[in-house]
């Protein structure tokens, strides 16, 4: 454990020299001077998108561009999400849709999309958490109907890239064990054995209730997997595929990423140690590695569009570690060190739910939330770029925000969800 952390010391500096690898005209309506405000006809996937072409522009020169939801479970912002990225996929050169749920939740989704298996509840929940929104119904079906035309050239990939099922659950490497299956089916049987306590969903306080061996078992079982793919991959990449095996491959580098996580878990538990700053790291740490292998993915391909929450895309997103020392980064504070201006979001915000007012004990965001408001629209785009910097601190986080002034809780979803 040890060992790890002092490795995740460096994830930042590396982090951005891989993204720096990979990373290898404006107008509308404005209500002031100074500001560029881009009105907004509808946020609904089914209406004309003629509105969206200066939104569009705002990240014209992104290599990732990152739309940003103010909290989770809002029709309002899932909507404007599918809206935007059909339009960037029609007119933008995306190719592939990153969300912040788990990379093994992704694999089903991608599965779906790419026609290899047919819609389920676990395909519409793969897109977030188990949720089977109807917002993200829409988006898996125009996705797969978008890849099913014979005239589509780049079909839509999705990634997930948090690290699988959340902090609360531990991952089944199910895209490297099934690719094992298929390769040495000896390995595979050995293997099933040596991680079968992940077969069911294992929660921190299962987790911590493991005796220590059981826990360094599978440490150990992890690291001699990841060693087995790579020294078989040359002779597995021709047997296959370089695509077939480089998901396979990162799954077992994502159960890595949870394993080491459950273990910052455990210490916390068992009141070991007070938490330390690698450990706080570690969820956005490796989000933005498994973003920067998602673009690796799509090099040749397109842009990539990623959605999360706006603290996670949030270009200086930081706080003070609870550990009393130092501070915790977004996964945005590495994109924009590695991509800079290749790297651009559209954050949302909402000035309240349709049913209450919103109640938050942020004076920051409190006096941003006022100042949108004063635009005097329903809904609008702002370009943070133009007049703005006066006024306020977000255009240091991003590059344009969506505001609307009322919203509403996803389709079907308990009102209680949606909340900051």
């Amino acid at each position: 454990m040890t060992h790890t952390l002092k490795n995740l010391a460096g994830i930042v500096p590396a982090l951005v020299l891989a993204f720096a690898v990979l990373a290898s005209a404006t107008s509308g309506a404005a209500d002031s001077p100074t500001l560029r405000v881009l009105p907004l006809q509808s946020l609904d996937l089914t209406n004309a998108s003629d509105d969206l072409r200066d939104v569009a522009r705002l990240v014209a020169d992104a290599r990732v561009v990152g739309f940003g939801e103010g909290w989770h479970y809002v029709h309002e912002f899932l909507t404007m999400r599918n809206r935007l990225f059909v339009y960037l996929v029609e007119h933008g050169g995306v190719t592939a849709y990153a969300g912040e749920t788990g990379f093994e939740r992704g694999v089903v989704a991608d599965d779906f999309v790419a026609g290899r298996s047919a819609r389920s509840s676990d395909a519409i929940g793969a897109v977030f958490y188990n949720a089977e929104l109807a917002e993200n119904r829409q988006l898996l079906d125009w996705i797969r109907a978008y890849n099913d035309k014979p005239s589509t050239r780049q079909p839509i990939r999705f990634y997930g890239i948090d690290v699988s099922a959340g902090r609360s659950r531990a991952p089944w490497p199910v895209a490297a064990m099934d690719y094992l299956w298929q390769r040495d089916p000896s390995l595979a049987r050995r293997f099933e054995r040596r991680l079968q306590v992940l077969r069911s969903p294992l929660s921190i306080d299962e987790y911590v209730a493991l005796p220590a061996s059981e826990r360094g078992a599978l440490t150990e079982a992890i690291s001699d997997l990841i060693d087995v793919f790579d020294g078989m991959q040359l002779e597995w990449i021709r047997q296959s595929s370089r695509t077939q095996f480089e998901r396979a491959h990162r799954a077992v580098l994502v159960a890595r990423q949870g394993d080491v996580q459950r273990r910052c878990d455990q210490r916390l538990r068992s009141d070991e140690t007070q938490p330390s700053l690698a450990c706080e790291q570690l969820r956005d740490g490796a989000m933005a590695e498994n973003l920067r292998w998602a673009m690796e993915q799509e090099r040749s391909r397109g842009r990539v569009f990623v959605f999360a929450h706006n603290w996670h895309l949030d270009k200086v997103g930081s706080r003070p570690a609870e550990s009393g020392g130092g501070t915790v980064h977004s996964m945005g504070v590495y994109l924009n060190e590695a991509l800079g201006a290749r790297y651009q979001v559209i954050a949302s915000m909402g000035g309240g739910m349709a049913d209450r007012e919103y109640v938050s004990t942020d004076s920051r965001m409190l006096r941003d939330l006022e100042w949108l408001r004063r635009v005097n629209r329903p809904q609008y785009v702002l370009d943070l770029s133009v007049g703005a910097a006066s006024e306020t601190q977000l255009p240091a986080s991003f590059d344009a925000m969506l505001f609307i002034n009322k919203v509403r809780p996803c389709l079907g979803c308990d009102a209680k969800l949606a909340a900051p």
